[in-house]
C-alpha cells in the first residue's frame, strides 16, 4: 500500500462524513447524509417502514443496480415502495406470476434490463422465504459479513439463488447498505472490500492508491480490494454507524470522486 493512502483515506472520509463536504471538482461539496440512498431510506422510515422492510428495500435494489442512473433508481423504487409495498415482501413475491411482476418493475421504471431483473428480484425473494445466513441478515439483522459474502454464490438446483448481488460492486455495496442504512449487526465487515466498479477503478488509479500500469481490469481490481483493506487495517476511518474503520465507509465518497473528480485530493499525493 502507497505510504499516502491511509491518510488520504481518512481525509476524504473525515470531510464527506463530519466535515464540510467532500470536495468535487465543479460542484458543491458532498456530505453524507445528503446521499440519495440516506433520502431514499428516510423517506422509507417516514412511510412507516421498519429496520426489516428498509433491509428488502435495499436487498431487491442493489441487486438491479447496474449500470443505472443511480438516483432515478432509488426514486422509483420509492415511488413503487409506496403503491405495492408487496413486491418488497418476499413471501408474497414468490407467489406472483413472474409476467404481472416483470410488468410492474417495468412501469415502475425500476427494472432497465426487464427480464434478467425480474427474474433476478423473483429468485432472490424466494431464496429469501428458505432458511439460511442472508434470510437471518435481512429478516433479523445479524450475521457474520463475510460469510453472507460467500452465500451469495449459493445455487438451489443448479441456478443461483441470489442473481445479480455477487459481484465486486454489488456484494460488497449491498452488505454495507445493511449495516449503515438497515441497521444490521454484522461481524467482520471490515474483511469485506471496498464495492469495485469503473468509478471506484479510476479514482483509486488516479490518486496512486494502486499503481495498475497496463493491467487488465480484473487484475487491477483485485489490486484495489487488497490495498482499501490494507488502508482499513492502517487508518483511522471516521464512518456512520456501523460502517467506521470498515470499507463501506469509503464506497459512496470513493464513487463520488471517481464519476465527478478527484483533483481536489491531488495534493495528498506525493509527486
Amino acid at each position: 500500500m502507497p505510504h499516502h493512502a491511509a491518510r488520504l483515506a481518512e481525509v476524504i472520509a473525515s470531510d464527506f462524513y463530519g466535515g464540510q463536504g467532500l470536495k468535487l471538482k465543479g460542484q458543491p461539496p458532498r456530505k453524507w447524509e445528503e446521499s440519495c440512498e440516506v433520502r431514499a431510506v428516510e423517506e422509507l422510515r417516514d412511510r412507516g417502514a421498519d429496520d426489516r422492510q428498509v433491509r428488502l428495500f435495499l436487498t431487491f435494489v442493489a441487486a438491479v443496480s447496474r449500470d443505472r442512473d443511480f438516483k432515478q433508481l432509488l426514486d422509483a423504487a420509492v415511488d413503487l415502495f409506496k403503491t405495492r409495498r408487496e413486491l418488497y415482501e418476499p413471501g408474497e413475491v414468490a407467489e406472483m406470476p413472474l409476467d404481472a411482476l416483470r410488468n410492474w418493475l417495468r412501469e415502475a421504471r425500476v427494472s432497465r434490463k426487464h427480464r434478467p431483473d425480474s427474474d433476478a428480484w423473483s429468485a432472490i425473494a424466494s431464496s429469501l422465504t428458505q432458511p439460511g445466513p442472508i434470510a437471518t441478515a435481512i429478516h433479523d439483522g445479524t450475521g457474520d459479513a463475510r460469510r453472507l459474502l460467500w452465500e451469495l454464490d449459493a445455487l438451489a438446483d443448479g441456478d443461483p439463488r441470489y442473481p445479480l448481488l455477487k459481484g465486486d460492486k454489488s456484494g460488497p455495496l449491498w452488505l454495507g447498505w445493511l449495516a449503515v442504512l438497515g441497521s444490521a449487526d454484522l461481524e467482520n465487515l471490515a474483511l469485506v472490500p471496498v464495492a469495485v466498479d469503473t468509478h471506484v477503478r479510476r479514482v483509486s488509479k488516479a490518486l496512486g492508491v494502486v499503481d495498475a500500469g497496463k493491467a487488465r481490469a480484473p487484475i487491477v481490481d483485485r489490486a484495489i480490494r487488497a490495498a482499501w483493506l490494507a488502508v482499513v487495517d492502517e487508518a483511522e476511518l471516521v464512518g456512520p454507524v456501523g460502517a467506521a474503520g470498515t470499507c463501506a465507509a469509503l464506497n459512496s465518497p470513493l464513487w463520488l470522486l471517481g464519476k465527478h473528480g478527484w483533483q481536489c485530493y491531488k495534493r495528498w499525493v506525493p509527486e
